[in-house]
């Protein structure tokens, strides 16, 4: 039998747009391979920038399927920015094969405030509001023409 090996699964994150202030959503697996009677790994750290952000929960032995368990967790990010987010497991005394594949690293750019244009074709609104309702109206309100 080979080596007991205990890896991660490419970070991924659940949003299309990350928007400072709210949360994002990050999903992985822990890989386990040659280990007969599982025993988690010590710990499951992540690091924000390269600095601790805190541990994510460790799969218990029944959610192990198939030599691998889901992993989750959300991080809010308070202010737009690049980000690097790096999920690094610690096997401890389960023993570990390959220790270049307990870490994954993932860059985010986060955004703020996005700025949305609604457009409203119909000239028969109200004129106070007409301005963010027509085109004509709002290229006048971007322009400062009001």
């Amino acid at each position: 039998m080979s080596a007991p090996n205990f890896s991660l699964a490419p970070l991924r994150y659940m949003r299309n747009v990350p928007l400072a202030g709210q949360p994002v959503r990050f999903t992985s697996a822990l890989l386990v391979q040659n280990v007969s009677d599982y025993q988690p790994p010590r710990r499951l750290r992540l690091e924000i920038n390269g600095k601790a952000a805190g541990d994510v929960p460790l799969p218990a032995a029944s959610e192990l399927h198939q030599g691998q368990a889901a992993v989750a967790f959300a991080h809010r990010f308070a202010k737009p920015g690049s980000y690097l987010v790096s999920l690094i497991l610690e096997p401890g005394s389960a023993g570990d094969a390959i220790a270049g594949d307990n870490r994954q690293d993932f860059a985010l750019d986060v955004v703020g405030d996005l700025p949305v244009l609604v457009v409203e074709g119909d000239d028969r609104v109200s004129p106070d509001r007409r301005r963010f309702f027509s085109w004509q109206g709002a290229r006048e309100h971007c322009r400062g023409d009001e």
